[in-house]
């Protein structure tokens, strides 16, 4: 059972705060689908003009399925496979870059799609790099995604060489934005 009047009034609790935070800087709540994918739970913050955050294939498609437009969904996870990522590609999903063999692995997919019909709705695709802010939630250690040795994020020094590769790849991909994020559980 969950309470449609308490999931509205904590998503617009921080929508509200960011409004007034950020006034002049575009913001957006992303609702991790990972937490919960009840269909009805989704298609409630869709309303709200809520993005969601995906980690796989399944919930990329769920996302879809309840009316989510590629443009309002982040396809995150340093593990995605060739085929996650040509589906999030043709849906118009950001693709958060975690690392230099994702961006390789992303720009080859590009390469393939771009002999495809219709390619130019979707290309260039959009992308987000993932800074790892080499800063300690204090959470339990297997559950750390901000610390210099996790496999979550670029660090700084790796920045300008992914930035330099998207650059000359300007056809296929293109930088969007950067994202981060501490941990699910910090205190």
């Amino acid at each position: 059972v969950y309470s449609k009047r308490k999931l509205l009034s904590n998503f617009l609790s921080y929508k509200n705060a960011f409004g007034e935070t950020f006034e002049t800087i575009e913001t957006c709540i992303s609702y991790s689908v990972k937490a919960n994918f009840n269909p009805f739970i989704l298609k409630l913050f869709k309303r709200e003009n809520s993005f969601c955050s995906l980690v796989n294939r399944n919930e990329l498609k769920l996302a879809l399925r309840v009316g989510f437009r590629g443009e309002n969904l982040i396809f995150n996870g340093n593990g995605k496979t060739i085929d996650e990522i040509r589906l999030a590609v043709k849906s118009k999903c950001f693709l958060n870059i975690d690392s230099g063999f994702n961006l390789l692995h992303t720009i080859k997919v590009c390469n393939d799609l771009r002999s495809e019909p219709n390619s130019h709705e979707y290309l260039p695709a959009k992308l987000l790099i993932r800074l790892n802010q080499a800063l300690d939630a204090k959470v339990h250690k297997y559950l750390t995604t901000s610390i210099d040795s996790c496999k979550f994020g670029v660090i700084e020094s790796q920045i300008d060489g992914l930035i330099k590769m998207i650059q000359q790849e300007q056809g296929l991909v293109k930088l969007s934005g950067f994202h981060v994020h501490l941990g699910s559980t910090i205190k």
